[in-house]
């Protein structure tokens, strides 16, 4: 079994989320709230996804308070991130399997179980 080598636009965009969750990591502890380590990562992919990206990313004091993030942290954001579902495809044919077939179709209808019509035109 083959390990696929990540593309370079795939390591930029998990260093771009790296830093977002370090960031989200710095700004939920100097804000005195509490926020669960887990969630941290899947909000920052999905941050990634609507463009947002860390302001000023060339900034030293930016760079010195990500790298004040301990190393402990980053990995537990890494380690207990909740992998993203695929979204479902809803216009997709559905492969289900056949959970009852139909009966075989009768050759004569006996005359007792025939319907009537009682009021023609009506």
């Amino acid at each position: 079994m083959s390990v696929e080598e990540p593309t370079p636009e795939e390591i930029e965009r998990n260093a771009r989320i790296d830093r977002l969750a370090a960031a989200l990591f710095l700004a939920f502890g100097a804000t005195g709230g509490t926020s669960s380590v887990p969630i941290l990562r899947p909000v920052a992919e999905v941050l990634d996804a609507f463009g947002v990206v860390q302001t000023e990313p060339d900034s030293d004091e930016v760079q010195a308070r990500l790298a004040s993030v301990p190393g402990w942290a980053k990995e537990r954001i890494r380690e207990e991130a909740q992998p993203v579902p695929v979204e479902p495809n809803h216009h997709g044919i559905q492969e289900t399997a056949r959970v009852r077939s139909a009966p075989k179709r009768p050759k004569r209808i006996p005359k007792s179980a025939r319907g009537v019509i009682a009021n023609p035109g009506v």
